[in-house]
């Protein structure tokens, strides 16, 4: 059986690091794990147990990106995957932040997604499919923690770049696969490893197991194309799938998620309590009359799958 080679940055702890020793657990996959800490991403590497190797790089270089792509498909003969996990917070007031505090965000939470599509790109093409992920936030579509200004910033500015960097190759290359995939708070280093201090992400209320967003971003791996079409929508064909997980936290009173406008309904979570509008699929999940499917992942994170749609007015 051909294994499945997936390369993933920022692998070193947090999110990236969960998602390794998901996807080596599963078997079928070979790891490709990238990262600047070279003790840290040995030790993932070692949990992975002999399906994943190490490519110690700052990706926020992109002469560093080039040679990480090169060396993968020298080294295992193909890339399939490319999952873009770097990230980086701020604890800075919008009325304070600084031309610096702007570069830094773009830098390690734009620049480095930037630089894994359009590396890895040509070799999608020449192979005629691919997937790339972009690891985003929830506070790129909803920015309600104001100390968090420049990094809330720069993941609308990612989940912007991600959705017209798929509408690009929906029509010359609809094997290649774009997805997004927006955590809410993930119990990790992230908090402590902000610019400017904490809070500890770990200690906030409602914070998710970095596993349980690593099984998500796995599962996306695995059904690249998942979508529903319950009636009455018409059936739609699905060349890319984006999906987010979102935490349902008491701590957040009101989390609205929107899709695209006039083309996906809304999906509300009111103090922790689930609504949607819609019927039951098929496969007994509960789903969006417009296609969207939901289905809950150990009752603590909603995984949410819609297919894509050609690009142009809706």
């Amino acid at each position: 059986m051909e294994l499945t080679t997936v390369v993933i940055t920022g692998a070193s702890g947090g999110i990236g690091a969960a998602l390794a020793t998901e996807l080596a657990s599963r078997g079928g996959y070979r790891l490709a794990l990238v990262a600047r800490r070279d003790s840290a991403l040995q030790d993932v590497v070692r949990r992975c147990e002999g399906a994943a190797v190490a490519a110690v790089a700052d990706v926020t270089d992109r002469a560093s990106v080039r040679r990480v792509v090169a060396d993968v498909i020298a080294g295992e003969g193909k890339i399939d995957v490319w999952v873009n996990n770097v990230g980086r917070g701020i604890n800075r007031m919008p009325s304070l932040t600084s031309d610096d505090d702007i570069d830094l965000m773009m830098l390690v939470n734009v620049k480095s997604a930037l630089y894994g599509m359009q590396e890895t790109l040509p070799h999608f093409k020449a192979r005629g499919r691919g997937h790339l992920i972009n690891v985003s936030s929830n506070l790129g579509r909803m920015p309600f923690a104001t100390f968090r200004s420049a990094y809330s910033g720069a993941k609308h500015f990612l989940n912007a770049f991600t959705d017209t960097f798929r509408r690009e190759l929906q029509a010359s290359h609809p094997d290649i696969r774009v997805s997004l995939v927006s955590p809410g708070i993930v119990a990790t280093d992230f908090g402590n490893n902000a610019s400017h201090g904490g809070p500890d992400s770990r200690v906030l209320p409602g914070a998710q197991d970095a596993g349980e967003v690593g099984a998500i971003i796995a599962d996306l791996i695995a059904t690249p194309a998942t979508t529903s079409t319950p009636a009455p929508a018409p059936a739609r064909p699905c060349s890319t799938t984006s999906v987010r997980s979102v935490r349902i936290r008491d701590a957040l009173l009101t989390c609205v998620t929107r899709t695209e406008p006039r083309r996906h309904r809304e999906l509300y979570n009111v103090y922790g309590k689930h609504f949607s509008r819609g019927a039951r699929g098929e496969r007994g999940e509960k789903q969006n009359a417009d296609g969207t499917a939901l289905a809950r992942r150990r009752s603590k994170a909603w995984q949410l799958h819609f297919p894509a749609f050609p690009a142009g007015p809706a």
